[in-house]
């Protein structure tokens, strides 16, 4: 699930171009309907995924990191961040989204 949720941002954001992105965080509309997919919308659906009596915790910490990675690389890049391949990306916030899905880097 991790590596699939971190491609579907990377193919997504990526695909909107720099300009575009930057020019989102300029519009308060934008944000606010950015914030409202990953608090509402995807966070919600991903902790109904998950199931279990600390779901909704365990989503909430994975869209910290998604939410993270989109305002690093896309909305306020931090060089080193944009730089990455979509592969290194899923190495490199790979384990962190994992934990935070299953509480644990799985083995």
């Amino acid at each position: 699930m991790a590596d699939r949720l971190l491609d579907s941002v990377t193919g997504l954001w990526d695909a909107a171009g720099p300009v575009q992105s930057r020019m989102a965080v300029q519009d308060d509309d934008t944000m606010r309907a950015l914030r409202d997919y990953l608090d509402g919308e995807l966070r919600l659906r991903i902790a109904e995924f998950l199931g279990g009596p600390d779901a909704t915790r365990r989503a909430t910490a994975a869209v910290g990191v998604l939410g993270g990675l989109i305002f690093t690389r896309y909305l306020n890049p931090i060089r080193s961040i944009g730089a990455l391949s979509a592969v290194d990306v899923r190495r490199v916030f790979g384990p962190a989204l994992r934990a935070a899905l299953y509480g644990r880097v799985p083995a």
